[in-house]
């Protein structure tokens, strides 16, 4: 059965969520309250299937050099603390 799931993103230069393999990554935003905002990412998943994948996320702030854009797939931008802080979501490709 197919199910939207939920998933802690944390904030590093990279990052990695292990999900059911064929997960179709939705949405990444920032949910919480002031004091335990945190970065979520959504996926559409088979809750069925068994086996699992880790993907690979690189976490890029505004103004950050990015040597490796042709193998990233841009998610979402997010704000955190109030627009203080703006992160650019990127999947790695080859990991797919």
């Amino acid at each position: 059965m197919k199910k939207i799931y939920k998933y802690i993103l944390e904030i590093t230069d990279e990052t990695t969520i292990e999900m059911p393999i064929g997960a179709e990554i939705l949405s990444v935003q920032v949910q919480g309250s002031k004091e335990t905002k945190k970065a979520m990412l959504w996926a559409y998943v088979d809750d069925e299937q068994k086996n699992m994948q880790k993907r690979h996320f690189r976490v890029l702030c505004t103004g950050e050099s990015i040597t490796d854009y042709d193998s990233l797939t841009f998610i979402a931008t997010i704000q955190i603390h109030d627009g203080d802080y703006v992160f650019h979501i990127f999947e790695k490709k080859y990991n797919k």
